[in-house]
């Protein structure tokens, strides 16, 4: 746990050759031993594949997994067939994702492969440094029939378009920490000129309850049943307001303009003080001032969408 810890710390801090191998420490802990998977095939260490498969495999979240899928195409030039295995709710969103041969679904039978490595690992398998981080982005494009359905059923703009998302999986450690709820949010909807699309999935959509909202607020969260067809969405927006979520990944792997809202005590990815992230170059990281207080960040917002 100690040496968790201090990976999580090193790469905070942006120490990131340090961060990965202590980072690699998760695998003795009892938070991650969900994920510890035994296999009778090695753990890839970033040896070339000479035509052999290589498993990749989805280890935390969705957004973990839309933010490490990025490395699939390095893998694959070191020789490897690229066989994923990620959640079934993904699949759609990462169908064209560059540099997988295959996919799998979490949970279904495994085909056969040579090799395996948790997406997590990856960064440090390929030695990634603030500097060197690798961004080829967009490197998850949608469905373009599912695009054209959006098209249709969002019809014409009626002013700049933005998405909003209020709080993550509340079954995360810490949730109540980085997801701030519908209440702080609401001084973006007196924002003028702007649609808002509710994106809000899961059980934080219930805060819409009971609450009068504008009229330049629509709730299309009923039509997400995946996020295939969340990014198909996205394609629609001008940008995208959202707390630490899978949706802030699945925009930024896009390349779609997004405002990120921090708490004080960061994920490890987002680092601190910076404005910015080397791992998606379309979002603008706006933290906390204080803990708990979301008036900062969310003032830093509405300015920058006036």
């Amino acid at each position: 746990d100690a040496h968790f810890n201090l990976g999580f710390a090193a790469l905070l801090a942006g120490d990131w050759i340090r961060g990965w191998k202590e980072f690699a420490w998760r695998w003795g802990t009892p938070a991650q031993s969900p994920f510890a998977r035994r296999f009778d095939r090695p753990r890839w260490t970033g040896e070339a594949g000479r035509g052999r498969t290589l498993l990749l495999r989805a280890e935390q979240g969705l957004g973990d997994t839309l933010h490490f899928v990025r490395y699939a195409p390095l893998a694959q030039a070191r020789g490897w067939r690229i066989v994923l295995e990620a959640p079934a709710a993904l699949l759609p969103a990462l169908a064209r994702t560059p540099g997988i041969d295959a996919f799998v679904v979490q949970g279904a039978a495994l085909p056969a492969f040579d090799a395996e490595a948790p997406l997590l690992d990856l960064p440090g398998i390929f030695g990634t440094t603030p500097d060197t981080v690798p961004a080829d982005i967009p490197y998850v494009t949608p469905d373009p029939a599912r695009v054209a359905a959006w098209r249709e059923m969002l019809g014409p703009k009626t002013g700049k378009r933005v998405g909003l998302v209020w709080g993550g999986n509340p079954a995360f450690p810490g949730d109540r920490w980085r997801s701030p709820g519908l209440a702080p949010l609401l001084p973006l909807l007196a924002v003028d000129g702007v649609e808002w699309l509710g994106l809000q999935v899961g059980p934080r959509r219930a805060e819409l309850r009971d609450r009068k909202l504008p009229a330049s607020f629509r709730d299309v969260a009923d039509a997400l049943g995946h996020m295939g067809e969340t990014a198909a969405c996205l394609a629609h927006v001008d940008a995208l307001v959202t707390s630490c979520t899978a949706a802030a990944h699945l925009a930024g792997a896009m390349g779609v303009r997004t405002h990120l809202l921090l708490s004080s005590a960061p994920d490890w990815r987002w680092m601190l003080g910076r404005p910015d992230t080397p791992w998606y170059p379309s979002l603008r990281l706006h933290r906390q001032a204080l803990p708990g207080d979301w008036a900062f960040p969310v003032a830093e917002i509405v300015a920058a969408m006036r």
